[in-house]
């Protein structure tokens, strides 16, 4: 297994999450549906920091395995409640809302695909 083979697949779930919020922002023919990709961005930069930090627990300063953990979870809960509030103020359709929640679930597929990849590399020593 080649040792980029996370990242790699990381980015093609990141590329159809960017193409489910891009469709449901067409069919709903407004942007409102953007404002989604800032938590699922940030969502990701924080797997980036808990795969960095988690070689080895870091105590010093703010940014613990934790903090990074709770921030993962904020930017979880921001995906879903975001949507849900477009939604609920009528800014976008039920189609758009079931395409960026699409989007969420992706988020999380490539979270647990990530890992498990991450670890196999890591067992196989590369």
């Amino acid at each position: 297994m080649i040792q980029a083979a996370p990242y790699i697949a990381l980015g093609v779930f990141l590329a159809i999450e960017l193409a489910l919020v891009i469709i449901s922002c067409v069919l709903d023919k407004n942007a409102y549906a953007l404002i989604i990709i800032v938590p699922l961005c940030f969502a990701i930069i924080c797997q980036f920091l808990a795969d960095s930090y988690s070689d080895g627990y870091h105590e010093e300063g703010l940014l613990t395995v934790d903090t990074i953990n709770w921030f993962f979870g904020v930017a979880f809960a921001a995906s879903i409640g975001i949507p849900l509030m477009l939604w609920h103020d009528k800014l976008i359709k039920d189609i758009g809302l079931g395409l960026t929640l699409g989007a969420v679930v992706i988020q999380l597929i490539s979270y647990w695909v990530f890992n498990c990849l991450k670890k196999k590399t890591d067992e196989d020593g590369f």
